[in-house]
């Protein structure tokens, strides 16, 4: 645990970059002319936007509003309002161009008040709770928005640790404007240099399928980045098992039931429980419950899901963060009927889900043998020999499984700061002829891992994200002998990247059922690596950038330990 002087340092440093990467983004955003006009209005003491060359600047003034120049227009609104508030009370009506709210946030009410003050062809841009306008009263409010010509046409997700030490909220930037759009732009800010291209590729209507360069998503579906995020692994696990039908749990339930404190459920066949506040795990029992019954839902599935199969997967990575994504709240995060009704889960066939329950169960059956044999190993010497060679048989089946379904997990994850996919290391695959270049992209990213903080490169894999393998291409230029492709490999790290780096570099091939990858796993180094000895690399999102003169003297004066 780091020293509490230490921790606020660094808190400090986290905030530091988190602005710079939104001014980052707003310098791009925003054109730097004189004929533009920017009203930034900050009535909170956590600002996520500052812009220095702002026209009017708002701070602290609960009536900003009175205080502005009468019919005065702006091209540009950045609003910080507080996040959360007590809403209104219900018998205070709010009225905005002819639409009454009961009970709507002081902050949301500062929205409407400031969008009027926007030029026809304006921009409005305002930090908000992670859920956006999906909490109590936001669909009305955006019905609004719309009946009156504003439409949402943006969210970007601000940087994780932008608002330390004073909370561990992760806002949103929420853009809206008069122009009408089918869909919403939304995407992830993450480092400057990726800050400015998103910017960059929103004003030019340049899309991916990813959250780092930006991708869109449907009017008004908007909950979270965090569900947007489960929701692109969920659908990568239907493209990479075909068996795979990505469902909602209303497609599978049946009845969903509720308690009253002080209620208590009855046991009912094929049903799981799910949480409505926490962290504790679905389960299939009332008897395996660690809270009070009213805080949990009883799904009652359908033939077509087996609950033991429902809750294996809630219990996974991915089935954990697909119903966190549905939570909503900012003190406590509640997952609503209505929400829980729209959590996803890819299922295949009934036979399919018993194997994995049976799979299950059997890996429940080794951990308790495991944990016997390792209480009475001290006592039972002799018995050690026996289960060493038995041991190490199944450590080597396990290892196979494992490593191809976290090579998975990452290809669903997609490209980052941390991860690169390369199709090839060496063959061009139009040309069918050993390319140099392709070489040369791959040790790169490498090296700016290593300058970086580390990172895997899959090498077999294509930039959307298929599984091609290495096969064709050891068969191609090394006869189909994965030793020669793997010393090549490790001649070209011990030449371009130099040997002294062998600790931090750790490769292997990984079959990923009939087609192999190789996937190379580096870890931070702790002095520079220059490829070739004289250019340094360093990574962002999700890009390989090459440093020099006085910004790679203060990287690597500030990043390296020696």
């Amino acid at each position: 645990m780091l020293h509490p002087r230490i921790q606020r340092l660094q808190n400090s440093v986290d905030n530091i970059r988190g602005k710079k990467i939104v001014t980052s983004f707003l310098n791009s955003l925003i054109k730097q002319s004189k004929e533009i006009d920017t009203l930034e209005i900050t009535n909170t003491h956590m600002p996520v936007m500052e812009f220095s060359n702002a026209t009017v600047k708002q701070e602290h003034k609960p009536n900003w509003k009175t205080e502005l120049k009468k019919n005065k227009r702006f091209d540009y609104i950045l609003g910080n309002f507080p996040f959360g508030g007590v809403n209104r009370e219900p018998n205070e009506v709010y009225v905005f161009e002819g639409t009454e709210f009961r009970r709507i946030k002081p902050s949301w009410a500062d929205i409407l008040d400031s969008l009027p003050l926007l030029t026809d062809g304006g921009v409005a841009l305002y930090a908000l709770e992670p859920n956006g306008f999906c909490l109590h009263n936001g669909s009305k409010l955006e019905e609004a928005l719309n009946l009156n010509g504003y439409y949402v046409n943006a969210i970007f997700n601000c940087p994780r640790d932008i608002l330390k030490p004073y909370t561990t909220i992760q806002p949103i930037l929420t853009l809206i404007s008069r122009k009408k759009t089918e869909s919403v732009f939304v995407a992830e800010l993450l480092d400057e240099t990726q800050a400015k291209k998103i910017a960059i590729n929103f004003i030019s209507n340049s899309m991916s399928g990813n959250l780092n360069q930006g991708m869109t998503i449907e009017s008004k579906s908007f909950c979270g980045f965090k569900q947007i995020n489960t929701r692109i692994q969920a659908e990568k696990i239907q493209t990479q098992f075909k068996d795979f039908k990505l469902i909602t749990v209303e497609d599978i339930a049946e009845e969903i039931h509720m308690r009253r404190q002080g209620e208590r459920f009855t046991e009912i066949e094929n049903a799981i429980y799910i949480p409505k506040v926490g962290n504790s795990p679905v389960v299939t029992s009332i008897t395996d419950f660690n809270l009070k019954h009213h805080n949990y839902y009883q799904v009652v599935l359908s033939q077509k899901a087996l609950n033991k199969y429902v809750e294996i997967f809630y219990k996974s990575e991915l089935g954990k963060l697909e119903l966190e994504a549905h939570k909503v709240g900012i003190a406590i995060q509640t997952l609503s009927i209505r929400r829980l009704r729209a959590a996803t889960i890819p299922l295949p066939s009934v036979s399919e889900q018993k194997k994995v329950i049976l799979t299950q169960n059997k890996l429940e059956d080794l951990k308790n043998e495991i944990n016997t044999l390792e209480s009475e190993l001290a006592l039972n010497p002799t018995s050690s020999s026996t289960a060493l060679s038995r041991l190490d048989d199944m450590i080597n089946v396990f290892k196979e499984l494992t490593e191809a379904d976290e090579v998975y997990s990452y290809i669903r994850k997609g490209e980052s700061q941390i991860l690169e996919f390369k199709e090839t290391f060496s063959l061009d695959i139009d040309k069918q002829t050993k390319e140099k270049y392709l070489e040369v992209s791959a040790l790169k990213t490498i090296v700016a891992f290593l300058n970086t903080i580390g990172g895997v490169l899959l090498i077999g894999v294509s930039d959307n994200e298929d599984v091609k393998g290495i096969d064709a291409e050891v068969e191609k230029l090394y006869k189909g002998v994965y030793d020669k492709f793997l010393l090549h490999f490790k001649n070209n790290i011990k030449s371009k990247i130099g040997e002294q780096f062998y600790p931090f570099i750790d490769y292997s091939i990984v079959d990923m059922g009939g087609k192999n990858i190789l996937k190379v796993v580096c870890c931070k180094s702790d002095c520079p690596c220059y490829y070739e000895n004289k250019d340094f690399y360093v990574r962002t999102n999700p890009a390989t950038d090459k440093l020099e003169g006085p910004k790679l003297v203060d990287y690597v004066q500030h990043h390296f330990s020696q």
